[in-house]
C-alpha cells in the first residue's frame, strides 16, 4: 500500500535563484517548494506525496490545507485538494511538506512523545500517517468510454499482488546501490490505468487496480479479447500485468488513436 503521508526529516534546504519567498526542500529523494524559513535541515515534517487527496472539510480537515482550498475537487463525497507536480521558478515541486505542529492529532505522538505522562503511541521517521490525517489516493472519475466496470469481487491476492510499484525517489539508499549495479535497465511508466489478468482455479480473472471485474463491454475485457490473453494464460497461476493507455484514459497524454496494453510483469 502506497504511503501518501509520512513523518519525514528534512535532508536539504536550497535557495531558489530569483525567489525571495520560497526555497527548495529535500525529503527522501523528492524536492518540494516551501516558504522560506519554514524548515531547516534535520527538522521533522509531514510529507504528502503527489496524488494525495487532502481533505478540506470535516473532523480530519486541517487549517494547514486552507491555502489549497481553491478550485477543490469532489472525491468520495468530500471536498479535497489533489496534489500534483508543479513547476515554480524553474523547480519541480513533487509533493508538499508541512510542519507537524499544524496537525494536533500528531503533536503528542511526534513532538511531545517524550513528555512524562504522555501515553500516546510514538511515531518515528518513515511512519505512515495517511489514515490519521484522512489522506487518500485520488482516483480520477471513470470515463464513459471505459464501459461497464461492474465488480466481480476483491482483487485476487491469493494469486498475484496489486500493482503498487515503489517510486524510485522513495528508495533513497537502495537507489544508490541500483545505480552502481551493472545488470539492470530503466523502463518508462506509461500514464494509463493498471490491468491485471490471472488464470485462477475458476477461470480467467480480469482486474482493475483494486477489483476483479465482471465480463462485460469494458476497456479491460476489450484488451483481453484484443490481445487474446485468454489463450496466452493457460495454467492456473499464470498472470500478466500492465498499463492500458489511449482514448478515455488519464487524458490520453500520448495521443493514441485506440486503446493499447503494455505489459510490465508476467509469469
Amino acid at each position: 500500500m502506497r504511503k501518501l503521508a509520512t513523518i519525514e526529516q528534512i535532508v536539504s534546504v536550497t535557495p531558489i535563484e530569483g525567489a525571495d519567498r520560497i526555497e527548495a526542500i529535500g525529503v527522501r529523494g523528492w524536492t518540494c517548494v516551501s516558504g522560506k524559513g519554514n524548515f531547516k535541515v534535520g527538522d521533522l515534517c509531514v510529507y504528502f506525496e503527489v496524488d494525495s487527496a487532502l481533505t478540506l472539510e470535516g473532523s480530519l480537515s486541517s487549517n494547514a490545507f486552507s491555502f489549497l482550498a481553491v478550485n477543490p475537487k469532489t472525491f468520495n463525497g468530500k471536498q479535497v485538494h489533489v496534489l500534483k507536480t508543479k513547476r515554480l521558478r524553474g523547480i519541480y515541486s513533487q509533493g508538499l511538506c508541512l510542519p507537524i505542529a499544524e496537525f494536533p492529532q500528531l503533536v503528542d505522538r511526534v513532538i511531545n512523545r517524550d513528555t512524562p505522562g504522555n501515553d500516546a503511541i510514538a511515531l518515528s521517521v518513515g511512519e505512515d500517517v495517511s489514515e490519521l490525517l484522512g489522506v487518500e489516493k485520488y482516483e480520477p472519475p471513470v470515463h464513459a468510454s471505459m464501459g461497464n466496470l461492474a465488480p466481480a469481487g476483491n482483487f485476487p491476492t491469493q494469486y498475484i499482488r496489486k500493482t503498487d510499484a515503489e517510486r524510485v525517489q522513495n528508495l533513497t539508499g537502495v537507489w544508490d546501490k541500483l545505480r552502481a549495479a551493472k545488470d539492470w535497465a530503466w523502463t518508462e511508466k506509461l500514464d494509463g490505468t493498471s490491468m491485471s489478468v490471472v488464470r485462477g482455479e475458476e477461470g480467467l480473472i480480469v482486474c482493475s487496480r483494486n477489483l476483479a471485474l465482471k465480463e462485460s463491454d469494458n476497456i479491460y475485457w476489450r484488451m483481453v479479447r484484443k490481445y487474446k490473453l485468454d489463450e496466452l494464460l493457460k495454467n492456473v497461476g499464470e498472470f500478466i500485468q500492465g498499463e492500458i493507455i489511449g482514448p478515455g484514459v488519464q487524458g490520453n497524454p500520448l495521443a493514441r488513436t485506440e486503446n493499447e496494453f503494455y505489459a510490465f510483469d508476467w509469469n
